[in-house]
């Protein structure tokens, strides 16, 4: 099948095309296969069976054929001179001189909100597929203060994306600490604890360099993340008045949890000292059934930790989706929502000394956070724009003032 012909059965113009939209092809792709799906239309006439039959094979061959188009662009067997549908040379390792268009010729540019009040830009990457039964590397397809969409952007593509701008951001500061000292330094080297020379550099800056670059990547996250933004696209409300979305989620207790996370629970740390808590978190449990409800104790990295109506704090949050991670909690720090948490189920674990405890989520979103087309010239628009800007000036002061702490670490003795 040809190329034009594949994106027309998918509903894209050939012209229209860029070297970014992949993904939103492969989302199209997705949401005709589950109308036309031979299993789902199964209690139809024999006639629309056929035809849901015949569409579904169309779409999958369209999408192979589109599939691998990308798959062989990302990979360099097109020509950066525009030759067309096959490799840049021949088997003869001759070049080819034929200048049709490249299939993608139109250079894409990256679709997603912009957050203009970013610290820094990051690269955008797609997963590069397949290509002849071979995995490709991913590839780079745009760089710039763009905010994480799930439609666009696979979330393992984000999460590189963000674990490579917090790396450059320690690279930077490396860099000027070794010109400030007037060493040589190339940015292309090896990393920088691999650069100082004997006696100068005495703190094992490889395990440091680790911790800073978590503490980073989770600002960045917060950065490049607007939460009710990015629920409306993985989740659908659950009701048509309010904007209330449900998850599922399970507890993991403070036992659990290793020592070196916290030193006292009291003080908000998560820590499990002694045999009383045990008796505590054992008195509590008995008290709680399936219906029964959970409220938010506080917030610590990155992780919910719940208690009881009591005040017995149980442990943390796990979430069936990874993605919620870095949704809700910044959600709930940022107070744009509420959480009600309510039992779904206990069972007894044969692994642990407590019940397996799994929960139904609902997240309220705030009608403050939510901006529609009657508030976009109001002042409460105004004023939710102004929160927003306020904390990203937040995020941005918190990230400068670490990599002020990075720097002053590594700095020569």
């Amino acid at each position: 099948m040809k190329l034009e012909r594949a994106l027309t059965i998918l509903g894209f113009s050939y012209d229209d095309i860029s070297d970014t939209d992949f993904p939103l092809i492969k989302q199209r792709y997705h949401r005709l296969m589950a109308k036309h799906h031979p299993d789902l239309v199964n209690k139809a006439s024999p006639e629309q069976q056929k035809f849901h039959i015949e569409k579904a094979q169309l779409l999958n061959e369209a999408y192979t054929t589109i599939k691998e188009s990308f798959a062989a662009y990302s990979s360099g067997k097109y020509a950066s001179s525009g030759v067309g549908d096959y490799p840049k040379t021949n088997s003869s390792g001759r070049k080819y001189t034929d200048h049709r268009k490249n299939p993608f010729h139109r250079k894409g540019h990256w679709k997603a909100p912009v957050n203009d009040y970013a610290y820094c830009e990051r690269d955008i990457y797609i997963d590069g597929g397949e290509y002849k039964g071979h995995k490709l590397d991913r590839y780079k397809v745009a760089t710039g203060k763009y905010f994480w969409d799930p439609d666009m952007e696979e979330f393992d593509m984000f999460l590189y994306s963000l674990n490579l701008a917090s790396g450059k951001l320690l690279d930077r500061a490396e860099r000027n600490v070794m010109t400030a000292a007037g060493e040589n330094f190339d940015s292309a080297a090896a990393p920088f604890y691999d650069n100082y020379h004997s006696g100068i550099y005495a703190k094992d800056i490889s395990s440091q360099r680790s911790h800073y670059q978590l503490t980073i990547f989770q600002l960045l996250s917060e950065v490049f993340i607007d939460p009710v933004y990015c629920l409306r696209k993985i989740a659908r409300p659950a009701s048509s008045t309010h904007e209330i979305y449900q998850f599922k989620a399970h507890i993991t207790y403070i036992s659990d949890i290793h020592a070196s996370d916290g030193a006292d629970l009291r003080k908000g740390q998560a820590y499990f000292s002694n045999k009383q808590e045990l008796r505590d978190i054992n008195r509590a449990l008995g008290d709680l059934a399936k219906g029964s409800l959970l409220y938010p104790a506080f917030l610590q990295n990155n992780r919910l930790y719940v208690k009881t109506k009591a005040g017995t704090v149980l442990g943390y949050i796990s979430f069936a989706d990874d993605r919620l991670y870095l949704l809700l909690i910044p959600l709930l720090r940022e107070k744009k929502g509420k959480i009600r948490m309510q039992i779904s189920s206990i069972e007894a674990s044969r692994h642990q000394p407590f019940p397996i405890i799994q929960l139904a989520l609902s997240i309220y979103i705030k009608k403050e956070s939510v901006i529609n087309e009657s508030t976009k010239n109001s002042p409460e628009k105004d004023s939710a724009s102004d929160q927003k800007t306020c904390y990203q000036e937040l995020l941005n002061n918190k990230l400068q003032k670490k990599l002020l702490e990075y720097t002053s670490y590594i700095k020569p003795l």
